[in-house]
């Protein structure tokens, strides 16, 4: 898949090389797009199945990832109530 603007190619070994925090963030989101406010329900699920299948390290990624997704929906509800007019009631 070429990078947008750059001509280049990236490889599996590039997205690899990529920190992991930067990676779990991507699957956040990606996460949240695909499954809205299910998405961290779906993350611990899987975390869930991972474990009983032995997977650890792989399930404990899971478990972060639905951390992060949380965290971003607390960021985004956050930055809505800021952003959101104050209501003024008016008495008629």
């Amino acid at each position: 898949m070429p990078r947008q603007g750059t001509g280049q190619v990236l490889s599996w070994r590039m997205i690899k090389r990529r920190p992991e925090s930067e990676q779990l963030c991507r699957a956040a989101r990606h996460l949240m797009q695909t499954h809205g406010a299910q998405a961290a329900a779906v993350a611990i699920k899987r975390a869930a199945y991972l474990y009983q299948s032995g997977e650890t390290v792989t399930a404990d990624k899971w478990r972060r990832i639905a951390a992060l997704v949380r965290d971003l929906e607390a960021e985004e509800a956050e930055s809505t109530a800021k952003d959101a007019p104050a209501k003024e009631t008016t008495r008629q």
